[in-house]
């Protein structure tokens, strides 16, 4: 009998034992449950809310600095007409200075030419001189 005494006091100990821990593994997810009702839902509505309104003010300033570049593109792209006959006729100077500055170096260039030609043939004229002479004087 005394066996089965202590069989049953060691079932009790046991049986407590589990009652306590589920317990307490009840007393840890009803505290995590109230952690989170409390504070983990607050910190998510708040950064929620923190965001969006970081996302709309971000939005916001986007905008407006697209509208201040479109209304700098607006300003270069609208130029007066005096501007855009001012723009032509220096274009027009320019084509006509860089014809000019051409049309120069071919110049300077053919007459370089020429000038070599004439000096190779002077130079061959001035040998069959000195040859016809020393031809006569011998």
């Amino acid at each position: 009998m005394a066996l089965a005494i202590n069989a049953l006091w060691d079932q009790i100990d046991v049986t407590l034992l589990e009652d306590r821990k589920r317990r307490w593994m009840s007393d840890s997810h009803n505290s995590l449950r109230e952690f989170y009702k409390a504070d983990v839902i607050l910190m998510y509505v708040s950064l929620s809310k923190t965001l969006k309104e970081l996302k709309q003010e971000l939005m916001e300033e986007v905008q407006e600095m697209l509208n201040i570049l479109e209304s700098i593109e607006q300003n270069v792209e609208e130029k007066s007409p005096k501007e855009h006959i001012f723009q032509t006729e220096i274009d027009r100077l320019l084509e006509v200075s860089l014809t000019r500055e051409i049309r120069d170096c071919v110049l300077i260039s053919i007459a370089e030419q020429k000038n070599k030609l004439l000096e190779n043939e002077i130079e061959k004229f001035s040998n069959d001189f000195k040859d016809i002479q020393a031809n006569l004087l011998k």
